[in-house]
């Protein structure tokens, strides 16, 4: 009883204007809409949005590893434009924005843990149209994307958040889902959000505090070069555990900033005080002389529980193509044991490369092996007891020169070897 009852609150205070008083004002090149924000339900994804949206909290620009300034404040949807909407298919209609490549493969230079949950209806249910709700690339990868609803769409429960509702101006939503798109669901005229203004009214929507949120933090990193011999720079940086750290370089002989170097740091891990440090058997790309250079270090909260690597793990998951188990020994090369669905004797072999790549609350890990199809897999992790780490994976795997995807959602579990 206690649950129900603390379901139905929630939903109450999230979609009834007696207390989620927190509203998104959307003015975009086709009108203004209004969106009431969950903070009640999704605390985390509303502060998220509400910082970006004022500027209030840093981000990263993944075009050129630009950090912003809170002062003056740099909102980070203005000037962004709705990049997909997808209006042909029947039940499934949504406009999707907060990319700066406008292309949907960027965000503010960080991820943050989904927060849908059954028990919370307004996080959780797609039974309406004008839904907004954030978009991600599998299990803990919001960052800044979004998208708006134009019917219901049952099937996305349990894979993106919700986080708030058109209250006002459904005709301008309609319009933008309207448009006309390419073969890519882009737009053939922009619809741009020229500004999202942040409301806070009475005083349940006053004590809604966004900084007091576990999420990430965006910092320009402190750096200092010193000349080799050989005509090069050491680059010198300092990184914590629990963080990533990124460098753009532009050269006069190479124009553009490209991102050179990534690193995650798990907790546990040591603090690094030198970028040039040994990474995989290679060291940091030392800038030459003339080049500009862009270092920024991310700072996760202590709830980011992926591990550096998966030396010394037992990886468990299932899917409707079967169950497989993956070995990383802390030295030398990884096994597994699959069983395909529908059939109970297990295949053994061995693993010939794996590429993992860890954020903070998730990572992407593709392994090839001796026997399977290439398998590509995105973790999110959720909670470690101490003994196994726990999340969800949505997968897909290698087939007629195509990822094919697998089902989304599924538990997967990592246990240490002994």
């Amino acid at each position: 009883m206690k649950k129900t009852l603390f379901a139905l609150v929630a939903a109450a205070g999230c979609c009834g204007s007696a207390l989620a008083q927190v509203y998104a004002d959307f003015q975009t090149s086709l009108g203004t809409f209004t969106c009431e924000l969950f903070h009640t339900a999704a605390p985390r994804t509303v502060a998220n949005f509400v910082t970006l949206a004022e500027g209030s909290r840093s981000w990263l620009d993944e075009r050129t590893g630009l950090v912003s300034t809170v002062k003056p404040p740099q909102p980070f949807y203005n000037g962004l434009t709705f990049h997909r909407v997808v209006n042909d298919a029947p039940g499934f209609a949504i406009a999707q924005s907060g990319s700066r490549k406008a292309d949907g493969t960027d965000g503010p230079g960080y991820t943050f843990p989904d927060e849908m949950d059954e028990a919370v209806p307004a996080s959780y249910e797609f039974d309406q149209p004008y839904l907004l709700a954030m978009a991600n690339s599998g299990p803990n990868t919001n960052g800044s994307q979004f998208f708006l609803t134009g019917t219901a769409i049952p099937h996305l429960e349990g894979l993106h958040t919700v986080f708030g509702r058109v209250t006002a101006g459904t005709a301008i939503v309609d319009a933008i889902l309207g448009v006309e798109v390419d073969a890519s669901d882009k737009p053939l005229t922009p619809v741009v959000i020229q500004s999202v203004l942040i409301r806070r009214e009475g005083k349940d929507a006053l004590k809604f505090k966004p900084a007091k949120q576990p999420l990430p933090k965006v910092a320009a990193a402190k750096f200092k070069t010193v000349a080799l011999t050989d005509g090069n720079h050491r680059l010198l940086f300092t990184q914590k555990a629990r963080s990533t750290s990124r460098i753009w370089t532009e050269t006069p002989s190479n124009p553009g900033w490209k991102l050179v170097f990534e690193r995650y740091l798990a907790s546990g891990e040591p603090t690094y005080k030198g970028g040039d440090v040994p990474l995989g058997g290679r060291t940091l790309p030392l800038p030459a002389p003339g080049s500009w250079l862009r270092p920024s270090v991310v700072s996760y909260s202590a709830d980011a529980l992926a591990p550096t690597r998966l030396n010394g793990w037992q990886l468990s998951l299932a899917n409707e193509a079967g169950s497989f188990v993956f070995n990383f020994p802390a030295t030398g090369g990884g096994t597994y044991v699959y069983t395909e669905e529908g059939t109970t004797t297990p295949q053994n072999g061995t693993i010939s490369s794996v590429d993992y790549v860890p954020d903070g609350y998730g990572a992407s890990l593709v392994i090839q092996t001796s026997g399977l199809f290439p398998l590509r897999f995105r973790m999110g992790f959720d909670s470690f007891d101490g003994t196994a780490l726990r999340g969800r994976q949505s997968g897909s795997f290698w087939s007629l020169f195509r990822w094919v995807p697998l089902n989304d959602g599924t538990d997967f579990t990592m246990t240490r070897l002994p």
